[in-house]
């Protein structure tokens, strides 16, 4: 093992962490976006049969 490859093997690891980091804010971020626009939705809905 010279430390070029020893370098590679962390830069690879390093990668793979933060590719998984950015997935799973992605995901988080998305759920959250998704529970606002049903919120929104079914506030608009509310707002409408109110409205009536």
């Amino acid at each position: 093992m010279d430390k070029n490859m020893i370098m590679n093997i962390l830069y690879f690891i390093v990668i793979l962490i933060a590719v998984y980091t950015a997935f799973k804010i992605v995901g988080f971020v998305m759920r959250i976006i998704s529970i606002g626009i049903i919120i929104v939705i079914s506030y608009f809905i509310w707002k409408y049969f109110l409205n009536n």
